[in-house]
């Protein structure tokens, strides 16, 4: 009798183990199922890993289901969103899921923007399918830097008006009717490094007007932008003589207008100059009464003493933006061939721009220094490159008239101009050599004072283009020995440049 019940007991176990077993292939059959796009191939649909969907139970769905509407979008992610697969570079977007579609038409305010993330399951999203969007009524869309190619069709007839190309850097390829039929206008597409503009990529946008290219190399596909503005504008940053002719090309044929940038001009002499210096004085800007107290009430006084903080050039000190404001900082790079080391940075070639007396660059070289250098890579920028109400390119001068920055006035002080004691101790330039794009331009013959000099320079001499970068490079060629140390100390070099307003 035993015996028997243990031979039941077996059997209902073994039943129950293959009703289960049942059960987990019933589920693993419908997480499977989620992971595949309905218009790929099934070639496409193996690509995506098992592992990058996450594990839904059948319940789970249920549940999801029964969600009230606004839970749907409350808990989303990227993954759950968009159809995607991976190929060897990154994520590919290639979809939508339905569920989501069918919420942004009915629910999602139209001023809101769909954002494409930047990756997907750790991939960079480097690529948006074809059709991905097509037909989805949009406002804007949020496209990742990582992006090389935005597919056939992508956006096409979403009504889009407002898309943001300037940060893809990488954008390569912008396929046939990528936004064909959308509603953009007035938005500054500063394409960087384009290849290739499909046909009627850009079609059918009417208030479409101006499109900004870094390069005239990229070309542009049959109709690519027709039906846009009648007023259309095609802006190249590089100047004409730097760059290819696909996109002159594609607007001579399309009656469009084309700007370039103004190209840099520089008067190199046979000879360099020989230049002498007017002396001037130190003044309370910026910082104050003391290097920490802004609020102290010599701020911006503009009083000339021997113990004010300040140096250079007084329209480049004021509360908000100045015409300091006219370089990008972001890309003022100072370099030297050597530095004195320090654990504060106290000596580093950076200091020379701050217009502070409290720190110097000193070369870091054996002996006096004789032949080491300081090296400044500036982007001048002054004001937007077109109107923002209509195509005129605007030029630099007083919002100008020209397109040009003119450098006209170059200040140096010389040695470690903390206090008289430091600048004694430490050694001084006597003679410097400047260049300009590494051309020998003038000798500076700088006497041996503590004071601010100030060296003229000739006017139209030094004229560069609005956007452009201009490199100054200053050698020792001489020195004045210091009392104490060998160290040849320059406390601050600053190159200034007229015709641009104050930006207050």
């Amino acid at each position: 009798m035993r015996k028997r019940l243990i031979n039941i007991c077996a059997i209902l176990i073994l039943a129950f183990s293959i009703y289960g077993c049942g059960q987990t292939a019933e589920v693993t059959s419908a997480i499977v199922t989620e992971t595949v796009e309905p218009q790929d191939t099934e070639a496409e649909s193996e690509e995506v890993s098992n592992e990058a969907e996450p594990d839904n139970t059948v319940a789970e769905e249920e549940q999801e289901q029964d969600e009230d509407e606004t839970d749907l979008m409350s808990n989303i992610t990227a993954e759950d969103m968009f159809f995607y697969k991976i190929n060897d570079n990154g994520a590919v977007v290639t979809g939508l899921r339905e569920k989501y579609k069918n919420y942004l038409q009915e629910n999602m305010p139209m001023d809101n923007e769909i954002e494409i993330p930047d990756t997907l399951f750790g991939y960079s999203v480097v690529e948006i399918g074809d059709n991905v969007f097509e037909d989805i009524k949009l406002k804007s869309v949020h496209i990742p830097e990582s992006v090389e190619i935005i597919g056939s069709s992508a956006f096409r007839n979403t009504g889009i008006e407002d898309v943001n190309l300037s940060e893809c850097y990488n954008l390569k390829e912008v396929k046939a009717g990528a936004f064909e039929n959308c509603n953009l206008y007035d938005v500054d597409y500063h394409i960087w490094f384009m290849e290739k503009i499909g046909e009627r990529a850009f079609a059918g946008n009417e208030q479409l007007t101006r499109v900004n290219f870094w390069s005239g190399d990229v070309i542009i596909e049959k109709d690519a932008f027709d039906g846009c503005g009648d007023e259309m504008l095609f802006y190249v940053v590089w100047s004409k003589e730097e760059t290819g002719k696909e996109v002159e090309a594609y607007a001579a044929a399309n009656g469009i207008k084309m700007e370039y940038s103004v190209t840099t001009q520089i008067n190199v002499p046979s000879e360099p100059l020989l230049l002498t210096p007017e002396i001037g004085s130190f003044f309370y800007g910026m910082l104050g009464g003391t290097y920490d107290d802004w609020e102290d009430d010599m701020f911006c006084s503009f009083e000339k003493t021997q113990d004010a903080p300040n140096f250079g050039f007084e329209d480049w000190h004021s509360p908000g933006c100045s015409k300091w404001c006219h370089i990008n900082d972001s890309a003022n790079q100072v370099t030297a061939s050597s530095e004195l080391a320090s654990a504060s940075d106290r000596y580093c070639a950076d200091n020379t721009v701050y217009q502070n007396r409290e720190f110097a660059w000193a070369e870091g070289a054996e002996g006096a220094g004789i032949g080491e250098y300081i090296i400044y890579d500036r982007i001048v920028f002054s004001g937007s490159l077109i109107e923002s109400s209509g195509n005129r390119i605007l030029r630099t001068g007083g919002y100008g008239e020209d397109g040009y920055i003119d450098y006209t006035q170059i200040c140096i002080v010389n040695g470690y101009a903390r206090d008289e004691k430091v600048w004694q101790e430490n050694g001084r330039v006597k003679t410097l050599m400047m260049y300009v794009y590494d051309k020998p331009y003038a000798r500076l013959e700088l006497e041996d004072t503590i004071n601010p000099q100030y060296f003229t320079l000739p006017q139209g001499d030094i004229r560069v283009a609005n956007g452009s970068e201009v490199t100054f490079k200053f050698v020792i060629e001489d020195v004045y020995p210091g009392t104490m140390y060998e160290d040849t100390c320059i406390t601050g070099i600053v190159v200034d440049f007229g015709n641009v307003p104050d930006w207050h």
